[in-house]
Formats: structure tokens, C-alpha cells, sequence
């Protein structure tokens, strides 16, 4: 489970991105469970097939183990609405749709600092124009310039 229960969920949420790319804020979801990935394990997975609505916690957007879950509900054979809640940032948004997730509920501080444009724009921008490029230091924009590591160790190899 959560340490958050379903009725708290409420207060922290402020915005739902919809699968759909909508950005709105409407009433908090009606979730039949908020579930933690580590309690997933305890609970089983034909265990939650029955619900209708299942919130995943995201603690923060480092920790992919609900994208995992969510994968794992649906190829379960899960037919519900899946929610993701937490701390996510907007380049996660396309993944979490790819791993089956129906929305995500976003706290209003969390859409604030990223700026609501790039919520707005997470599921059909290229992730690199998500974010304004004008405030990264001139010391951080080359590198993102640069081919990833695995371009250059290809390249290196030819």
C-alpha cells in the first residue's frame, strides 16, 4: 500500500495529464487502491486484476519501479484505469503512457516548476525542446549538444 491513503491524495494532486495529452484540473481520482511497487509483491498481481482503479506512487523520479508495474498489470491482463501520482517530471510522461499508465496526477508545485507548457507538450514534444533551453548554464548546453555515450563508443569503434 501507501503511506498516503486514497483519501489524502486529494490534497497534493492539482493536475491530471490524460494518456490523451490533456492537461486539466479536475476533482481527485476515485482510486480503489494507492499501491507502493514494493507492496505489489505482497499483495500479488491476480489480487488486483478485480479493481477498477489502481493509483502507482512515484516517491520520486528517480524510482521507475511503478513504470515496471504498470507493464506488469497490464500484461497481467489489468483492464482498469491505472493513475500514477508522485514526483515525476515531464520527459517521464510519454514513458508512462508506453507503460500502460491511463493519467498522471501531478501536484501543483510539481507542474508549476517545470512550467505548465512543458506538461502540455510532454506527450508529442521531443524531450530536449521540453525544457527551456535559455536557462541551462554555458557550461551544461554543450554536453547535451554532444552525442550520448553510446553514439560516440559506436563511433570510436568504426
Amino acid at each position: 500500500m501507501s503511506d498516503l491513503s486514497v483519501n489524502e491524495t486529494s490534497s497534493l494532486l492539482g493536475w491530471r495529464l490524460d494518456a490523451s495529452g490533456a492537461l486539466s484540473q479536475p476533482p481527485a481520482p476515485t482510486l480503489d487502491l494507492l499501491l507502493e511497487p514494493d507492496a505489489a509483491e505482497d499483495l500479488g498481481l491476480d489480487n488486483l486484476l478485480h479493481l477498477s482503479a489502481i493509483g502507482l506512487v512515484f516517491k520520486t523520479p528517480h524510482d521507475g519501479r511503478s513504470f515496471s508495474l504498470a507493464r506488469r498489470l497490464r500484461n497481467a491482463g489489468f483492464q482498469g484505469q491505472l493513475i500514477g501520482l508522485g514526483r515525476l517530471m515531464p520527459d517521464q510522461a510519454r514513458h508512462s503512457v508506453q507503460s500502460g499508465l491511463d493519467a498522471l496526477w501531478l501536484e501543483d508545485d510539481l507542474v508549476q516548476r517545470h512550467g505548465i507548457r512543458a506538461w502540455q507538450n510532454a506527450l508529442n514534444v521531443v524531450v530536449g525542446s521540453l525544457y527551456n533551453q535559455q536557462r541551462l548554464s554555458a557550461e551544461v548546453a554543450p554536453r547535451l549538444a554532444a552525442p550520448d555515450i553510446w553514439r560516440r563508443r559506436h563511433n570510436k569503434a568504426a
